[in-house]
């Protein structure tokens, strides 16, 4: 086709209306409302990649401070907690709580075991010493009071014997006192041991050396200072038989009573005399050397 022939058909080619011109602007504005609207989209989908990648960052460095970074990891796990989401942190807490408070029961009952097996061997060892004690204290008893009765009953025809008797009388009494007094210091120590809350030795000990045999004679003999000897057994006996006589009545000793007429008394004084002289002459020193 000639130019002069398109030249004619475009001049043939009928001119826009103004109805298409306002559907073209209103097909315009909806075209720029969309893409106003979509431009959102758009970006993020055009950032959603490098949102991925910072996501992906954060992630593996939460981790590793997570694994490397103490305080993280409890504030991660608290946070877990928190929510109800249960953790290997918070399950091997509960579970570390449990075994603390099986340790603790477990020590407790240990203690409480050991104490009273310590208090029941304390108790039976004070036990055994206090029956120790008592089978030490019955054996020195049954001795003592074996040699006691053999030395009396030896020693009665010694006793018998005049003015030589009194020698006799007088050691056999300090043997019997002695003995009296070694018994009731035993008894003493065995008392105490019964008694006590702690060592029965330490308490039997501690009895028997405060014990006093001296106090102990003076609640029945007020007066009482030693044990006497010879010479004051003889001069007591000299001086006043019948007041001696009397004594060892009132002392429990059965005797018949003694006769204290003039005739007798006279007798009874020439036969002190005599005996005296015998005194004298069996005996290392005078009668009043003391």
């Amino acid at each position: 086709m000639s130019p002069s022939t398109r030249t004619a058909t475009n001049s043939d080619a009928p001119a826009p209306t103004s109805l298409q011109a306002d559907d073209v602007a209103r097909q315009a504005t909806v075209r720029a409302a969309l893409a106003l609207l979509l431009a959102p989209f758009r970006l993020v989908r055009a950032a959603l990649p490098f949102v991925w990648v910072l996501l992906l960052a954060a992630s593996l460095a939460l981790n590793v401070a997570v694994l490397t970074v103490t305080s993280v990891y409890t504030l991660a796990s608290s946070a877990l907690s928190a929510v109800g989401i249960g953790t290997v942190a918070s399950r091997t807490a509960a579970t570390e709580a449990a075994l603390r408070a099986e340790r603790d029961v477990a020590r407790r009952t240990a203690a409480t075991a050991t104490r009273r097996a310590e208090r029941d061997a304390a108790r039976a060892a004070q036990r055994k010493a206090t029956a120790r004690i008592g089978r030490e204290t019955a054996r020195g008893v049954t001795r003592r009071v074996q040699r006691a009765t053999a030395r009396n009953i030896t020693s009665v025809t010694g006793e018998a014997i005049p003015v030589l008797g009194v020698a006799i009388i007088a050691g056999a009494l300090a043997m019997e006192v002695n003995d009296a007094c070694d018994t009731a210091r035993d008894m003493a120590g065995l008392e105490a041991a019964l008694a006590a809350e702690g060592d029965p030795e330490a308490a039997r000990e501690s009895a028997m050396d405060a014990f006093d045999c001296v106090a102990m004679i003076r609640e029945k003999l007020p007066d009482y200072e030693d044990i006497p000897s010879r010479q004051d057994v003889w001069a007591t006996m000299r001086d006043a038989p019948a007041q001696a006589w009397e004594a060892a009545r009132a002392a429990g000793i059965e005797a018949s009573q003694v006769d204290r007429s003039a005739a007798a008394g006279g007798v009874s004084g020439y036969v002190w005399s005599l005996f005296d002289g015998l005194d004298a002459l069996l005996s290392d020193a005078p009668p009043d050397a003391e």
